[in-house]
């Protein structure tokens, strides 16, 4: 059965829509990062905001508290 929680182009909660500069920048400021940080972890490790707030604190870029 599908979810029909969001609309069917809205990522989930827990991924990270480059295509949304309010979301963009909303990550950005959660992980203490630049969205063009934000940009490159998510080319690396994909859309999903643990992925990728794991990455960006493996790389000693984020000191946010993520998710």
């Amino acid at each position: 059965m599908p979810d029909d929680t969001f609309a069917p182009n809205a990522t989930g909660p827990d991924s990270i829509d480059l295509h949304s500069d309010e979301a963009l920048q909303m990550w950005a400021r959660r992980f203490d990062v630049t969205t063009d940080q934000v940009r490159d972890a998510v080319a690396r490790v994909g859309d999903k905001a643990t992925d990728v707030g794991a990455h960006l604190k493996a790389h000693g870029k984020a000191s946010g508290s993520g998710v």
